[in-house]
Order: C-alpha cells, then structure tokens, then sequence
C-alpha cells in the first residue's frame, strides 16, 4: 500500500520540521510553497536595517518572529561583521524559530514554564508567557518581515515595553503555471489526488486560491481536504469552497499531523 502523501504550502525555510514530523509518521509530503521570502535592499531599508542592528547592545529582549527572521538576520549581522551580542536573550514565536535561535548560538530567554505543544506557535501564545507579564520599562526589538500583525507590539506597548521593529524581509506570491499546481495535487491525467492541503496562514490560502482562478483549475481540487490551524482560515478555506476542511489545534507541526492522524490517515 502507498504511503499518504499531502501537499504542504508553507514557503521555504518554514517547511522543514513539518516534512521531517510527517515522513517519521509515514506520511510523504508534496512542497508548493504558496509564499516566497525575500530579503529587503532598498537603500533606506539597508539603512534602517542597519541602524536597527547597531543598536542591539541597547536592548533587553529580543523577539524572533519566525525561522526566517533568524535567518535573514543572522545573514545581515555576517554582512556587516557584527555578532549578537552575548548579553542580549531571544525570544521566539514556535519551537522552529527557537531551534534557528539555538543554531545560531544566540542566548535564549529560558523560564521554568515547560514546554506545551498544545500552546499555539503565534503572538498571542508568546504574550501568555509568564515572562512577558512584567515588562515595563525594557527595550525590546521585534524581528520580522515588512507588514507583519501588529498585536505583539501593541500589547507589549501596552504593558510599558519600548518595542523597535527591524523588518529584513517581504512576502511574494510565487508564480506557478496551471499545469504547475495540478500535477502537485496530483490532479494530472487521472492520478491519484494529494489526500489533503496544508495550509499554515490564512496568505498562503489566499495565494493558493487565486492560483486556482487565474489558472481555471479543475473543481474536483475543492474536493480535496484540506488542513488550517485556526477558525479564521476554516472561515476563510469554506469561503473559498472548499467542502472538507479540518481544524488543527494550532499550525505546529504536531499540530498538523494530530489533525491529519484523526481525520485523513487510516
């Protein structure tokens, strides 16, 4: 019998642990990242970037968004020949942005909370944490790409933090021809479709869909299942008319394959 095989569209770089949780459950994955990375190098934004860097030392926390951030930054920080400073702890949003982190060599703010795999890898997850709670007064620069969610920030400002943005990158939709996402759905010639799509974020549902209309793709695709993490992108994915939709408990990849586990795999 064949393995089950799903198609993940979380872009590169953020897709890694998912493949690797998913083929340990014998589960093979398809990769259309729906969401492309690219470093910022306009040069007001090298310039900001830059300024924002030089000023580490300044600060007393530091929040890594996702795996990408890590990465872009430590990119920036070899460019310029400068090193994290020993002092400075990090933050991270989801236990693969913590193991970029820890792969750097970067300190990493530890508190006595253990970990919890049911405990969303998103903003609000972070903002529970106990070290958050007490953060009046301090400095802390928040690492992430061009028009990220606001609610971190606003709520550690609202708690008395002073929060810096340094922003490294942008989001792109990818380009892909019709034939391009029907052979990774394994729509083509009669093949056996993907048993379900992951989607991460409600984006890469978005730029999936408009692959869909621009590309006139075949209807029996709404017929595949498809996995979100929270109720917005469930809203979202119905929307759009899809007719099998599950709710993963959040967009960790134990998250994904608990769903998958109850609800596709047999």
């Amino acid at each position: 019998m064949s393995k089950v095989r799903v198609l993940v569209t979380r872009p590169e770089g953020q897709r890694d642990r998912l493949i690797e949780v998913l083929a340990q459950a014998q589960i093979d994955s398809q990769c259309l990242p729906m969401l492309a990375l690219s470093a910022l190098h306009e040069p007001a934004d090298e310039q900001a970037i830059e300024l924002q860097l030089s000023r580490l030392a300044e600060q007393q926390l530091a929040i890594f968004i996702s795996s990408n951030a890590v990465r872009f930054a430590a990119e920036k920080l070899a460019a310029l020949s400068l090193a994290w400073p020993s002092q400075l702890p990090c933050m991270a949003i989801g236990a693969t942005t913590a193991k970029a982190i820890e792969n750097q060599g970067w300190p990493q703010y530890h508190d006595s909370e253990p970990m919890d795999l049911h405990q969303p890898p998103t903003s609000e997850g972070l903002l529970a944490k106990a070290a958050l709670q007490s953060i009046a007064g301090q400095k802390v620069m928040i690492f992430r790409g061009r028009g990220g969610r606001e609610l971190l920030a606003e709520q550690l400002q609202a708690r008395g933090a002073m929060i810096n943005y340094c922003e490294l990158y942008q989001r792109h939709q990818p380009a892909y021809d019709a034939s391009t996402v029907i052979d990774s759905c394994g729509l083509a010639d009669g093949g056996q479709p993907v048993a379900a799509i992951l989607f991460a974020s409600g984006e890469t549902l978005s730029n999936f869909c408009h692959h869909i209309q621009d590309g006139q793709l075949p209807n029996r695709i709404f017929d595949i299942a498809v996995v979100v993490p929270s109720p917005r992108i469930y809203d979202l994915a119905q929307a759009a008319g899809f007719n099998r939709i599950h709710l993963a408990a959040n967009a960790s990849a134990e998250g994904f394959l608990a769903a998958l586990q109850a609800h596709i795999v047999v």
